[in-house]
């Protein structure tokens, strides 16, 4: 916090001369690594905002949110600091959601990869859901009698499979080094998993899955969002492997992940 202060008490700056400021009054929001500032700066003539040097997001900021998660629980959204010039400071840590105008779907999506959560707030999830509608309306199939069909807990509307397989055709994983992973379990009952396609990062945990049970239901998790059916295990993929030797398991191509996950009623990730 230290830092973040000095940075922003060093831009006090007019003219290469610093500032006679009084208060600063400072409101950050943030969502995965975008974010806005919210700045008043009393002198003692009155309010001022015409210094040289903008705050943006000083780097520390980010820091102090890593240092602050709280695993499964995640981090502040909003940080109210007030400094004075006899060198008071108040600080506020916000962790409900910001103003919209904060944040865009990619930077749910970074959220969740960078401070996982056990549940997901609401307006997440339906941020997700929302970048699906606005950027893949074609994939869904009005007239299928399956559309606005939940799957898993999700409430996603799935896709026609014809749809899906042209959706994902051009598909190309969001960083490099990701691995497609298909497991087949022979003799799968009930509510077992018959089918489970996997998206590995580098590491070999598993950023998305989708699952087709022995009683016909579909399942699927990604982006830290679980279902439930589906969940994302805390330990490596290849851990959970070793656990099972009658699991059939092949490398698969990133369409045909792509395809399973938009069929089942996945939500569009970068």
């Amino acid at each position: 916090m230290q830092q973040i202060i000095e940075d922003v008490r060093g831009k006090m700056v007019v003219n290469r001369v610093p500032l006679d400021w009084t208060l600063i009054d400072l409101t950050w929001s943030m969502v995965g690594r975008g974010g806005e500032i919210e700045i008043g700066v009393e002198t003692v003539d009155g309010p001022f905002t015409d210094w040289d040097q903008p705050i943006g997001l000083p780097p520390a900021l980010q820091q102090l949110r890593d240092l602050m998660y709280v695993p499964g629980e995640g981090t502040w959204f909003t940080l109210h600091l007030l400094i004075r010039r006899d060198g008071q400071v108040s600080q506020r840590f916000g962790y409900d959601r910001p103003e919209p105008s904060v944040y865009f779907e990619s930077d749910v999506e970074d959220e969740l990869r960078m401070y996982p959560r056990a549940t997901v707030p609401q307006w997440m999830h339906d941020t997700l859901h929302q970048r699906t509608t606005v950027e893949e309306p074609s994939i869904v199939n009005e007239s299928s009698p399956m559309h606005g069909s939940s799957v898993g807990g999700l409430g996603s509307p799935r896709t026609d499979r014809s749809a899906a397989i042209a959706a994902a055709t051009d598909f190309r994983p969001s960083e490099p080094d990701m691995r497609y992973i298909k497991v087949t379990r022979p003799g799968a009952v009930g509510d077992e998993p018959s089918v489970t396609w996997s998206e590995l990062l580098e590491d070999g945990s598993v950023w998305r899955k989708v699952q087709k049970f022995a009683d016909g239901r579909t399942g699927l998790a990604g982006g830290f969002i679980a279902t439930d059916l589906t969940w994302l295990e805390d330990e490596s993929f290849f851990e959970t492997l070793s656990a099972d030797p009658s699991l059939q398991v092949i490398e698969v191509a990133p369409s045909e992940f792509q395809t399973e996950w938009l069929a089942a009623g996945g939500w569009h990730i970068e």
